[in-house]
C-alpha cells in the first residue's frame, strides 16, 4: 500500500473498474473459486475488461474460465510462467500465453515488464500443457543429473572435475548440455522446482492422462 496498491474488501471491489487484472493463485482450486465464482473475478468484471491468469492450472479448468468469459464480455488470457522467485523480481520470467491473438497483442506491454520470454502458444488450455511439460521435462533431468553426479563422487574424483580443478570446467559443459540451454529452465533459474512443483506436476500430469480416452496406436 505504501508503494501505491489500493486495499479492497473484496474481490468484486477489487475488479470491478479494473481494465485488467492479473491473478497469481497455488492451484485450480483455488484459480475455480476465484475466478468462477458468483462473487468472483469475471462476475464482477466490466465487459471488455481482461484477466490474465499466471497461476499454473490445468487444461480443462482453464478451457472452462474461457468459454465463461465470453458469455460474460469479458477477455481471458491464461500466462503460467516459469523460472521462479528470482526471476520474477527481475522481470525475466518466461510466459506461455492461451488465448485470442488480438488480446494478447494489445496486452503485450503488460508480459514485456514481466518476462524476458513470452510465447503465444494458442487457445485457453495450451498454456497449462506447456507449462506441465516443462515442470516435468525439467525434474527428468534434474534426476538424470543427480544421478549422474552420485556415479561420479562414487566411481572418481567428482568434485575436482566438476568444479573446474582439472581441464575444463565439467559442471557447466553438463548444465548446457542439459538444462543450460533450454528457455529459463536452467538450474539456477529453476532452484526449489523440484521440491515446490514435482507433486502438483504428478498429479496434473495423471489426471491429464486419466481424461484421455484415446487408445493408443
Amino acid at each position: 500500500i505504501a508503494l501505491g496498491a489500493n486495499w479492497a474488501q473484496s474481490i468484486a471491489e477489487g475488479v470491478r473498474d479494473r481494465d485488467v487484472v492479473i491473478c497469481s493463485l497455488p492451484g485450480p482450486v483455488q484459480v475455480e473459486q476465484v475466478l468462477l465464482s458468483d462473487t468472483g473475478v469475471l462476475a464482477s468484471m466490466k465487459q471488455g475488461a481482461c484477466v490474465i491468469d499466471t497461476s499454473t492450472s490445468d487444461q480443462k479448468l482453464s478451457q472452462r474460465i474461457a468459454a465463461r468469459a465470453r458469455e460474460l464480455g469479458v477477455h481471458y488470457l491464461e500466462a503460467p510462467v516459469t523460472n521462479a522467485i528470482d526471476a520474477a523480481a527481475e522481470g525475466r520470467l518466461s510466459i506461455f500465453v492461451g488465448g485470442d491473438e488480438a488480446v494478447f497483442a494489445k496486452h503485450r506491454p503488460i508480459f514485456d515488464v514481466l518476462a524476458t520470454k513470452i510465447f503465444h502458444v494458442g487457445e485457453a488450455g495450451n498454456g497449462a500443457v506447456i507449462k506441465l511439460m516443462t515442470n516435468l521435462l525439467w525434474l527428468v533431468s534434474a534426476a538424470a543429473i543427480g544421478e549422474g553426479l552420485m556415479l561420479g563422487d562414487t566411481e572418481g574424483d567428482a568434485e575436482g572435475l566438476m568444479l573446474g580443478e582439472r581441464d575444463g570446467d565439467l559442471l557447466g559443459l553438463i548444465e548446457g548440455l542439459t538444462l543450460g540451454e533450454t528457455d529459463g529452465l536452467t538450474l539456477g533459474d529453476t532452484e526449489g522446482l523440484a521440491l515446490g512443483e514435482a507433486p502438483k506436476s504428478r498429479m496434473f500430469a495423471l489426471v491429464a492422462l486419466a481424461e484421455d480416452k484415446t487408445p493408443p496406436e
